[in-house]
């Protein structure tokens, strides 16, 4: 589906959500896409290298006045409503969706920037639990909505900065800050080359339509990554970096200071996880640049084979893949490049979710095809499986 037209569909329902729930029209509207990410999967958080793209499924937001004293806040997704007074400093909950909303919210009132209290619909079509980042694209939207209220603006990158505050503070996720800046610094038909210590964006061209297409599959393993797995990778790459900063003398602040040669010869000495964590992260950072270039120049076979690499490190040495993602990769791996498939992956924070296929345009049905049967017959269920383009970042919308 075209980039504008899923924006505009989900924008009419929202405007027509928000005018059937309340009563009257919205004053305000913005949107927010989810995102995948190509290669550099955990390293955000350990300052390095990351390469996403925007999708083309959004969060959409409508927002007005309302006539008490509240604020109600109802997402179509979940078929829930939540409700508070955003006259008063906002607290986080106990769970739950509105947390996205009540610390983006905070964010702005830590700025001393006052919130009138509104009323708003949220329609997404970035699934849930997927990762495909529906929060950071909910978080984005409901900023890019309260900018409009309040009159203020922020930078991209402190925007960015300020929704992932919110991941860490009311949802207690520690994320890194990849999702935030791709749903927000994305450009239709490029990947977004970020770099997590300087905070530097670079463009990189995708391959167009008739060259390859991105292939979502979502194993249907819903994650949550406020469990304790995702946070244990995080303090166990912290001790990796501090064990290996006291064994060699050097300042060495994240595992970005970390290159193939050091890793080799202090990996001995370091606990055999750590040095698995360590191995991931610093190969994937290789991963990233090595992706680049090969984009650069359009050689799509070497940027498949880096897509199982990653996969296959992510799988044994970071271990956060599962059956149904290694599944669906070595199922493209079998249609190999004569099949059309240049490469596979899994995508997001892992323990289940979506992984990615890139294939030859002229192959996509037969590829879509293959991968389903092969899923099902492995675990009695179809995937669901939709083509994607890079897409643009966060805006508003008019109302």
């Amino acid at each position: 589906m075209p980039e504008s037209t899923n924006v505009s569909q989900l924008h009419q329902q929202a405007t027509r959500a928000f005018a059937s729930r309340f009563g009257a029209p919205p004053r305000w509207c913005a949107a927010a896409p989810g995102r995948v990410n190509l290669i550099g999967e955990h390293t955000d958080y350990n300052q390095g290298h990351v390469l996403p793209i925007a999708i083309e499924r959004w969060c959409v937001v409508a927002a007005g006045l309302p006539d008490s004293e509240r604020s109600t806040f109802v997402s179509a997704a979940q078929d829930d409503v939540a409700q508070v007074d955003l006259a008063q400093l906002v607290q986080r909950r106990e769970s739950g969706w509105g947390n996205y909303v009540l610390g983006t919210a905070r964010q702005f009132q830590d700025r001393g920037w006052s919130i009138p209290n509104i009323n708003a619909v949220i329609v997404s079509s970035v699934p849930v639990g997927s990762g495909l980042s529906s929060s950071a694209a909910l978080c984005v939207a409901i900023a890019m909505l309260l900018e409009q209220i309040t009159g203020q603006s922020l930078e991209p990158r402190e925007k960015a900065l300020l929704c992932q505050r919110v991941e860490h503070d009311f949802a207690g996720v520690p994320c890194g800050i990849m999702d935030q800046t791709a749903s927000i610094m994305a450009r239709a038909g490029y990947a977004l080359h970020l770099d997590c210590r300087e905070g530097t964006i670079g463009h990189v061209p995708m391959p167009d339509r008739e060259q390859a297409v991105l292939l979502v599959i979502d194993t249907g393993v819903h994650h949550d990554l406020a469990t304790n797995e995702y946070g244990l990778r995080r303090r166990q790459c912290e001790q990796a970096v501090a064990a290996m900063a006291s064994l060699s003398g050097q300042n060495i602040e994240s595992l970005r200071d970390v290159d193939p040669p050091l890793l080799a010869k202090l990996g001995p000495r370091l606990d055999p996880v750590l040095l698995q964590r360590a191995r991931h992260v610093v190969s994937e950072n290789a991963r990233v640049l090595q992706a680049i270039a090969a984009l650069e120049s359009r050689d799509l076979k070497t940027f498949g084979q880096l897509m199982y690499a990653s996969h296959d490190s992510l799988r044994d040495d970071y271990d956060v893949s599962c059956e149904e993602l290694d599944q669906i990769v070595e199922s493209a791996r079998s249609i190999g490049l004569d099949g059309g498939v240049f490469g596979a992956r899994m995508t997001g924070g892992g323990f289940g979710g979506c992984a990615i296929v890139l294939c030859d345009p002229r192959r996509v049905r037969t590829v879509t095809q293959t991968t389903a049967d092969h899923f099902e017959t492995a675990f009695q269920e179809r995937p669901t499986i939709f083509a994607t383009t890079a897409a643009g970042g966060a805006r508003s919308l008019p109302c």
